[in-house]
């Protein structure tokens, strides 16, 4: 999927294929829009044209609200953070997590990741050097 990201740049990301089947249904609905089948943007507001930061901010929070999720900070930036999170407590690569981001620093990234007490306290237990192996 082409996605535009920060800064204009526009970027290739991969998705998988159930929710390329959910955008493709989508797309190839009778659009309701005002010029829509002129436009390449997925998501148009009913003037047809591209939706603002500002809408799509309101819509999501919206849905977080909806869905019982009340955090001080909502929003986009919520979800991006929470599946960044989610990736990383799965130990998924961080490179692959940064790509995903968008990062052009891992340092960038890292402010994503969290550590789980109990995944590094595992670690240290497995370790060659724990006091059963002196």
């Amino acid at each position: 999927m082409r996605i535009l990201r920060k800064g204009g740049n526009v970027e290739l990301i991969p998705i998988n294929r159930d929710l390329k089947a959910k955008f493709e249904n989508w797309y190839l609905s009778p659009k309701k829009f005002k010029d829509a089948d002129k436009t390449d943007w997925v998501f148009i507001s009913e003037r047809g044209k591209q939706l603002a930061t500002r809408s799509v901010r309101a819509l999501v929070t919206t849905g977080l609200e909806r869905a019982g999720i009340h955090k001080e900070k909502k929003g986009p930036h919520l979800l991006r953070h929470s599946g960044a999170s989610h990736l990383s407590e799965r130990g998924e690569d961080p490179r692959i997590i940064q790509m995903l981001l968008g990062h052009a620093n891992i340092q960038t990234t890292s402010r994503y990741l969290h550590f789980d007490k109990e995944r590094v306290r595992g670690l240290v237990e497995r370790s060659p050097m724990n006091k059963e192996s002196y």
